[in-house]
């Protein structure tokens, strides 16, 4: 009798910890390009960003590579939810742009920082002078 009710309670065990490894949902990380370009622009996305997309577990920007590395839910959002929200906060996320009224919310400090870090990443390298579309660099 004790080893029948032994039986089963290892039964109801191992089925109960087997239903609590599916039930727990996946996770992934993210890592989305932007422009980043002071510690007032970190703030802003580290803390926006959760409040904007659902299932977001954590949030780190680097300014220096300009990346956002995003862990969140699978069940919860996508990486593309999450780059509209990034967006919606007024910043690029990969290829998506900027909402443009976001954008213009932000301190005006970012926005000129912003600027100036896409404008000179078009320029061909060791070029000083503003370009214009086409340019070949000035030597």
């Amino acid at each position: 009798m004790n080893n029948k009710v032994l039986r089963t309670a290892l039964a109801l065990l191992f089925i109960g910890s087997s239903l609590m490894v599916f039930a727990q949902k996946a996770e992934e990380t993210i890592t989305i390009k932007s422009v980043i370009v002071c510690q007032s622009c970190v703030d802003r996305i580290q803390n926006d960003l959760p409040h904007l997309a659902k299932g977001i577990k954590s949030v780190k920007v680097d300014v220096v590579t300009s990346t956002i590395v995003v862990t969140y839910k699978t069940d919860k959002t996508s990486p593309n939810d999450i780059r509209k929200a990034i967006t919606a906060i007024g910043y690029d996320a990969d290829d998506m742009k900027a909402d443009e009224a976001a954008f213009k919310k932000l301190p005006e400090h970012c926005r000129k920082g912003i600027t100036e870090k896409k404008e000179n990443a078009k320029k061909p390298a060791g070029c000083s002078k503003p370009c214009s579309p086409g340019c070949g660099g000035h030597r």
